[in-house]
């Protein structure tokens, strides 16, 4: 989550979130689920070709997943401030321009820049360089929908790799909320076969 602290800061925390995404279609991915522990700590696979969860870890966090361009590192968008030093580059009058640098050397990206929508802020727009100047990807959230608590969801998020010339659209279509699931909904005990 991004705040504005004051007019030369800006605060970033995360609240670690644990997602399961099941793939219905096409064919050739139906039952594929993906398990993400608190934004990327651990992240699960499995394939009904498998038959069992894989742990998707280390170097293996770069990978793409399933022919989308996005690697299973892109997806946890884990920028935690012991791993990342952020700097506001820029202000105008609907964006800021946030720089995010890695401190360590096991991450993939040299550099993210965040360009934050000023008046409802949120990441409108990422961009991902591999060097200092190479920009070779960006995430792009085209449309949003603000629930009844004021926070911003995104609706469409497209990713685009621009070495690979190739695009990823990221369609929500529905949301429902405080839906009731136990603790062990989000675990690989039921990866193979999670029931709401």
């Amino acid at each position: 989550m991004l705040k504005k602290l004051d007019d030369n800061s800006i605060s970033y925390s995360i609240s670690f979130i644990t997602i399961l995404v099941l793939s219905f279609s096409p064919k050739s991915v139906k039952g594929v689920t993906l398990l993400n522990i608190n934004d990327g700590e651990k992240i699960y696979l499995y394939m009904p070709a498998f038959g069992k969860p894989k742990r998707i870890a280390g170097a293996t966090k770069r990978d793409e997943f399933m022919g989308t361009g996005l690697s299973y590192e892109d997806m946890s968008m884990d920028y935690q401030d012991k791993d990342y030093e952020k700097t506001l580059l820029q202000e105008t009058n609907d964006e800021y321009i946030v720089e995010v640098l890695p401190n360590g050397e096991d991450l993939s990206y040299e550099k993210i820049i965040l360009h934050v929508d000023k008046a409802k802020f949120y990441a409108k727009k990422v961009e991902f360089y591999e060097t200092s100047n190479e920009l070779t990807r960006t995430l792009t959230i085209n449309k949003i929908k603000i629930d009844d608590t004021g926070k911003v969801i995104p609706m469409e998020i497209e990713f685009t790799d621009i070495e690979e010339k190739d695009k990823t659209k990221i369609v929500i279509k529905e949301i429902e909320y405080d839906i009731e699931l136990s603790s062990s909904f989000f675990s690989i005990r039921t990866l193979s076969k999670p029931t709401l």
